[in-house]
């Protein structure tokens, strides 16, 4: 242990004490024993006292500070030989004969418990029984040989396992008697460790180099000359033994390759740093192989210079990174070229991770270098219809527990605001899990739906469009039937009231109401598609010439229309009174969107599309139109309204003012046509770009003149109809101007006179729409009993026109409803006189 610093300050002070005590007993006692033999007198014993303790005193003060000095010198050599003992990071210790501690440092306390280390104890106290007897056991050797012994010892301590190498010598007297044992013990636990990764490391290094296929090399640059393994002679394909220097080794390496390799050893030996390169050789008998060579260069400069490494054969590494650079380049390529974005998203960090190209350029996000896409960021640009329900989607997304597939469609806007929403579907599964199987990324595809989603809504449209053209067909028809009854009526009644005015008002209000009512069934019929067409070929910048004083005085004073025509003809086949009714319609919509006035501008020109074209109502191929141009300098619309301008019935004018037929009986037209619209709108005006096919045939400029032909008296006609009324105004009209007439309600019972009096009938008149037996039905049964019979078909509807494939039916002619009485006996005398086969035509 070490000394008590307190007891070696206050030795001196206690010595002289104990000095000055006895010596002033000494002087009392002695002196009073003077007195009391009555040899002196008190006078003499006072001053004999005071001079022996004078004396006392001063010796005592002079022995303290002797002893005060050499207390000092002595503790000051003490605590220099401590310092060194106690700061030294190696253990010294002493035991006597018995093995029991006499002196040990302060380093003791870092292989012992603190509590442990003091004199007096033994190994056995301190260590464990095993540790414990193997130091004992040299110590005993120690003492009985009186040689130096070293040993290395195990033990556990409170920093785990430790191993020390302790050297041990005799402690001797000044007799040289040995009376213990004294040594020095040093941790040297890290140096066996190193010792132990060294060995570690060389059996790795000669594994390494057996089993990857390598050898070690250590090249002097003093001499030139290298050492090779015996590895390394087969894997350069070199014969043993031979000495290798730079030179030779270069030959061996491939040519394109040694000019990198010489600046790649330049380089490591001039910087003194590591040497790594990446090379082909050329084997005597296996031909190209891929070495990888790495080394370090060792020396100080003063020393020899070596160059020592390791060179692998890495030509099967080489071949698989070769292939698979080959697979990412497929793959890269095939993911690149993908029309669908793909995309990795990492729950944790709540952001996507990876991404193709298409993703990027489908989104538009990620355009600015080492952007993140958070999820923040993509839900600020989805439809805020659909974001609610886009969580609770992703949300089970996430607490999925199989591999599913899962779907979610949503609207996106790339930029800014004024940007078109987009329609996305994103197909995504689980990618990756955690240990408790939590979903923690997400693989998916995202696709662009914006043109399927708007096939949808043209097919919904179209269906919508078809079914109410249905509906307007029937209503159309039934009203057909009604107003045949009302104008042809109100024409006969105006006959027969020339002389009685307010009643020929009356007639003529009736009659012009009828004929507003029959144009509404046209334009029903027309958006139907069942209205008669009379199509021919048709100079569209004819057209615009001829029609546009109609829409200068239609379109109004406030309103200035601008025509510009090609130079070359634009033929297309149509029926120029359909065309004509385009122009109106939308010359009509110009007119209202432009209150305070504004220009019109209308506009032809040919249009070559070698790409297929995207319209608002349709797509075009490719092939040669022309374009009709039609805008305005008007208030414009908003996309709800654009994607719903074509609809039957729709109008964005006040109620009252607008029927919603316009623009759907103009969409009807132009797609018969074989056309479409494109429509753009803004806040500037509106365009509607009309493509129409082209034609190579040019116009006919021959017209069908209707001469006034002469009613043959008592011919016989046969009207077949299942309305009373239109079967009773026919029999008048006819009657009236000299026809014999015979009527039937049904197909049968037209059939029944057929049979009766078939050889006296001249035309028969037959409805087509028809309770029991349809006209068609009934023509073909007339063509098996006459086949030269003349038959006037007649309907509200123009679609069963077309239905019938009989022979017959080029032997029939078509008149439509509502039709005047004018109209009929004109269409019934041109076929009374005519001599041959006339086709289908309409009146």
């Amino acid at each position: 242990m070490r000394p008590q610093s307190v007891c070696s300050r206050t030795l001196p002070l206690r010595l002289g004490t104990y000095y000055v005590l006895f010596g002033l007993t000494w002087i009392v006692v002695s002196d009073a024993a003077m007195l009391w033999s009555n040899e002196a007198t008190l006078k003499l014993f006072l001053y004999s006292l005071s001079k022996g303790m004078l004396f006392v005193l001063v010796s005592g003060f002079l022995i303290f500070l002797l002893l005060r000095h050499y207390v000092k010198r002595s503790q000051r050599d003490g605590d220099l030989i401590r310092t060194v003992l106690d700061t030294t990071p190696d253990v010294i210790f002493a035991k006597d004969l018995n093995g029991r501690y006499i002196l040990f440092n302060s380093s003791a306390a870092e292989i012992a418990k603190p509590a442990l280390v003091r004199t007096g104890l033994t190994d056995a106290e301190i260590f464990a029984p095993q540790a414990a007897m193997e130091i004992t056991t040299v110590d005993r050797e120690v003492i009985n040989s009186g040689r130096v012994r070293a040993q290395d010892i195990e033990f556990e301590t409170d920093a785990g396992r430790r191993i020390h190498h302790s050297v041990k010598a005799p402690l001797r007297n000044r007799k040289g008697e040995i009376e213990g044992v004294v040594g020095i013990s040093r941790d040297v636990t890290e140096l066996h460790q190193v010792i132990e990764q060294v060995k570690l490391s060389e059996n790795r290094l000669r594994m390494a180099t057996t089993f990857a296929d390598g050898g070690v090399w250590d090249w002097n640059l003093k001499t030139g000359v290298a050492w090779w393994s015996p590895e390394l002679y087969d894997l350069w394909g070199v014969p043993a033994g031979t000495v290798m220097q730079l030179e030779n080794s270069i030959e061996i390496i491939h040519p394109d390759d040694r000019d990198k390799v010489k600046e790649l050893v330049g380089r490591a030996i001039e910087t003194g740093g590591e040497f790594q390169a990446e090379f082909r050789i050329l084997h005597f008998s296996r031909g190209v192989r891929w070495m990888l060579s790495r080394g370090q260069l060792l020396g100080d400069g003063v020393n020899e210079l070596r160059l020592l490494g390791i060179s692998i054969d890495i030509s099967s590494r080489k071949q698989v990174e070769l292939k698979l650079a080959q697979s990412e380049q497929y793959a890269h390529t095939m993911l690149s070229s993908t029309p669908n974005g793909l995309y990795v998203f990492d729950i944790l960090a709540n952001a996507i991770t990876y991404t193709n190209p298409m993703y990027l350029q489908i989104t538009g996000l990620g355009q600015e270098p080492n952007q993140e896409i958070t999820a923040t960021m993509l839900r600020s640009h989805v439809h805020d219809d659909d974001i609610e329900e886009l969580e609770a989607h992703w949300e089970n997304v996430q607490l999925s527990l199989t591999n599913e597939v899962f779907e979610f469609e949503f609207r996106f806007r790339r930029h800014d605001p004024d940007e078109q929403w987009i329609w996305l579907l994103s197909r995504h599964t689980v990618l990756n899990r955690s240990e408790s199987g939590k979903p923690i990324q997400i693989l998916g595809w995202l696709i662009d739906i914006t043109s399927r989603k708007q096939l949808e809504r043209e097919l919904l449209q179209s269906q919508k469009m078809e079914a109410v053209g249905r509906l307007s067909g029937g209503v159309a028809h039934d009203f057909n039937n009604l107003l045949t009854v009302i104008n042809g009526y109100s024409e006969l009644l105006m006959n027969k009231l020339q002389d009685d005015a307010d009643s020929l008002d009356a007639a003529k209000a009736i009659y012009e109401a009828g004929e507003r009512a029959s144009a509404l069934t046209k334009q029903l019929l027309m958006f139907s598609r069942q209205a008669v067409s009379n199509c021919q070929t048709v100079e569209i910048n004819e057209l615009l010439t001829r029609i546009q004083p109609f829409l200068k005085h239609f379109a109004g004073s406030t309103v200035d229309i601008e025509i510009s025509t090609s130079q070359s003809p634009n033929w297309v086949v149509a029926d120029p009174i359909q065309l004509d009714q385009i122009l109106l319609n939308l010359a009509a919509n110009a007119r209202d969107a432009m209150p305070a006035g504004g220009t019109l501008l209308i506009s032809s020109a040919p249009r070559t599309l070698t790409e297929p074209l995207r319209c608002s109502t349709g797509e075009l191929g490719p092939g040669n139109y022309v374009n009709l141009t039609i805008k305005d300098t008007g208030t414009g619309f908003e996309e709800e309204t654009k994607a719903r301008i074509f609809e039957p019935f729709f109008s964005t004018k006040p109620a009252g003012q607008g029927v919603g037929l316009g623009l759907a009986v103009v969409h009807g037209i132009i797609t018969r046509m074989g056309g479409q619209i494109q429509v753009e709108s803004s806040c500037h005006g509106t365009e509607f770009s009309i493509f129409l096919p082209t034609s190579q045939i040019e116009p006919s400029n021959s017209m069908d003149e209707t001469n006034s032909i002469p009613a043959r008296l008592q011919e016989t006609i046969l009207v077949v109809d299942d309305e009373p009324q239109i079967l009773e105004f026919c029999r008048i009209t006819l009657e009236a101007n000299g026809y014999l007439v015979r009527t039937a309600s049904s197909g049968r019972a037209a059939l029944e006179v057929i049979q009766l009096q078939s050889s006296i009938i001249d035309l028969i008149i037959s409805d087509v729409v028809m309770p029991g037996m349809s006209g068609w039905e009934l023509v073909e049964k007339i063509g098996l009993e006459l086949p030269d019979a003349r038959i006037l078909v007649v309907s509200g509807y123009t679609e069963e026109n077309m239905s019938f494939r009989g022979s017959i039916v080029n032997r029939c002619q078509f008149l439509s409803k509502p039709f005047t009485s004018k109209q009929l006996l004109e269409t019934v005398r041109r076929m009374l006189v005519s001599t041959s086969t006339d086709t289908l035509v309409s009146s």
